[in-house]
């Protein structure tokens, strides 16, 4: 970490010392460490206090390039079934209704897997917002198609 910010301090011609006043200090008194505080910027993509506008930059980059996020990603599988004459496109219209519950914070993926099949996939930095953004997906397609007198069926399959 503290070759990161030397770096970042090179290309912003500030001593270790500035950098150590104007952004270690404040990420270790927030988040109780360095690390994890570099990963909360990550996670958010801003940073949570006042920094001139072409350190912040710099600091965002040099986080995108060098520090990774833990991803937890949740899926299942879903069938989707309408025997009405426009079936197909109630079925297509939950799957893209349903994609808006997801929440902002949280990367959802639905892959056609055959015979009205849908391997539904939710990732995020931590387990509890993947299962919201999986559950909110799976009972607004489920309400979306027994609206439409269609039916729904999900299960879970694997998790990491």
């Amino acid at each position: 970490m503290q070759k990161l910010l030397e770096i970042l301090a090179q290309q912003n011609k500030k001593s270790f010392e500035q950098i150590n006043a104007e952004i270690i200090e404040p990420l270790v008194e927030q988040f109780g460490s360095l690390y994890y505080g570099l990963q909360q910027i990550a996670i958010m993509k801003e940073i949570p206090f006042k920094l001139d506008k072409k350190l912040s930059d710099s600091l965002l980059e040099l986080i995108e390039k060098n520090i990774e996020v833990p991803q937890k990603t949740l899926r299942g599988l879903m069938e989707l079934e309408s025997l009405a004459p426009n079936g197909v496109e109630l079925v297509k219209n939950a799957l893209i209704e349903a994609k808006k519950s997801v929440p902002k914070n949280s990367k959802l993926e639905v892959f056609y897997s055959g015979s009205g099949r849908y391997v539904i996939k939710a990732t995020s930095f931590d387990f509890k917002l993947a299962d919201k953004a999986l559950q909110s997906y799976v009972e607004k397609a489920t309400a979306l198609m027994l609206a439409s007198h269609g039916k729904a069926k999900f299960e879970k399959t694997e998790a990491n």
